[in-house]
């Protein structure tokens, strides 16, 4: 599962908001807790009865998940595969209906933001990190942005690579993986995979930090 330490360090950072699995119930409410002081989450009093609907229904659906004894899932998380988020026909509308959380007071110069808490699965093919859409004034989705972490990102490579056309770059860091999408001769598109620091067997779904931005192509 995704280091515990990992789950405060990242709500309390820059990303803002709680994105792992965590496999305990303390570990849970403290994420739920400090979400709720950013503003980020409901407060636990609130949202408790359905909270315990919502990880049953989650979880029965996850190869290996667990009941809500143990709280598998954070209810703030919703678990969405990965090529059903980083795709250009998305709306504003599927965004709220898909995620009980999400944050929109976001901009970035013309473009409107929507931000949610992305957990693609539990494999070690999964990612888990913030997401945020960018929407231009034509409510098409104009960018996408990720930073989160895996445990093996050649399913997410191989997603890019397929759907999207991004292609390898050599760089003089043999610990990153660059890869670029480009438009008539602009990158539009930069995915980088960084091995972490320090990596052991208990945290193996921690092994690389993933930055990905891209920019919708022009022909679309």
């Amino acid at each position: 599962m995704f280091r515990r330490s990992t789950i405060v360090l990242v709500l309390l950072g820059a990303i803002g908001l709680p994105y792992v699995v965590s496999n305990g119930g303390r570990i849970s409410q403290a994420v739920t807790k400090a979400g709720s002081h950013l503003g980020l989450t409901e407060a636990p009093e609130a949202n408790a009865s359905a909270a315990g609907e919502q990880t049953v229904e989650q979880n029965a659906a996850l190869p290996g998940g667990v009941g809500p004894a143990t709280g598998a899932l954070m209810p703030t998380v919703e678990v969405q595969p990965l090529p059903t988020v980083f795709r250009w026909d998305v709306t504003t509308a599927w965004v709220l209906a898909n995620w009980k959380r999400v944050s929109t007071n976001l901009a970035d110069i013309d473009l409107k933001g929507y931000r949610v808490a992305l957990v693609s699965g539990t494999s070690e093919g999964d990612v888990a990190g913030s997401l945020t859409y960018y929407f231009n004034s034509h409510q098409r989705v104009q960018r996408i942005v990720f930073q989160g972490i895996t445990g093996d990102a050649r399913p997410l490579v191989h997603l890019m690579a397929t759907q999207h056309q991004f292609t390898r770059q050599i760089t003089p860091d043999p610990g990153e993986y660059l890869y670029k999408l480009s438009e008539r001769g602009k990158v539009i598109g930069e995915l980088r995979i960084t091995v972490s620091p320090i990596v052991r067997q208990e945290t193996s779904r921690e092994r690389f930090s993933v930055s990905l931005r891209m920019d919708r192509p022009s022909k679309l």
